[in-house]
C-alpha cells in the first residue's frame, strides 16, 4: 500500500558517507552507541538517505548518510553530524524482505508520483523498523519515503482572437 503522509521535522544524529553500503552496520551502531552515551533520547527508527541509488554506480561511488532521530543538545563530533529532516510530505510505502530486493519498491513510489500528480524534491529516505539481528532477512520492515509535493496545475487562459 502505498500512502501520501505528512512528516513533522526532527532533530537527527547522522554520518554522511560516499563508499560501499558495506559500511552502513557499523556507521549505524556508532551512531546510536553515540547517541546512548550522550544520554540523549532516541525518538524513531534508524534511517539512510540515498543520493545515488543504482546497480551501476561503483561501490567507492555510492554516497548516503545514515542516522536516527533523537531529542537533546548535542555538538557534532567525530564524524557525527547533527541536522534536521525537515517536516512536509512524503509518499510512502513499508518493504517487507531483504534491503537488497526493494528496487520494484522504489518504482511503484516514482510511478504514483507521476500518476497522481506529485512531484519529488528529494532523496529517498529508508526507515528500519527492525534489523536483520531480530528477524531473518525475510522478515526485515523498511518504509521508503520519498519527499513530495503536489504538482500545480496551470491555470487555463483564454484566447480571444
Amino acid at each position: 500500500m502505498i500512502l501520501i503522509k505528512r512528516i513533522e521535522e526532527k532533530q537527527i544524529a547522522y554520518i554522511h558517507r560516499k563508499g560501499s553500503y558495506n559500511e552502513i552496520d557499523a556507521l549505524m551502531d556508532s551512531i546510536i552507541h553515540w547517541v546512548n552515551i550522550k544520554g540523549l533520547e532516541i525518538t524513531g527508527s534508524p534511517f539512510g538517505v540515498y543520493y545515488n541509488i543504482s546497480q551501476k554506480s561503483p561501490p567507492e561511488e555510492l554516497e548516503y548518510k545514515v542516522g536516527i532521530p533523537f531529542l537533546g543538545k548535542a555538538e557534532e563530533e567525530n564524524g557525527i553530524k547533527i541536522g534536521k529532516i525537515p517536516e512536509g510530505h512524503v509518499i510512502s510505502t513499508i518493504y517487507k524482505g531483504p534491503y537488497t530486493n526493494s528496487t520494484f519498491f522504489y518504482n511503484a513510489i516514482i510511478d504514483y508520483a507521476t500518476d497522481n500528480g506529485f512531484e519529488i524534491i528529494g532523496f529517498p529516505m529508508e526507515i528500519y523498523l527492525n534489523n536483520s539481528i531480530d528477524v531473518p532477512d525475510t522478515e526485515l520492515l523498511t518504509e521508503i519515503q520519498f519527499p513530495v509535493i503536489k504538482k500545480i496545475k496551470p491555470k487555463r487562459t483564454l484566447k480571444i482572437k
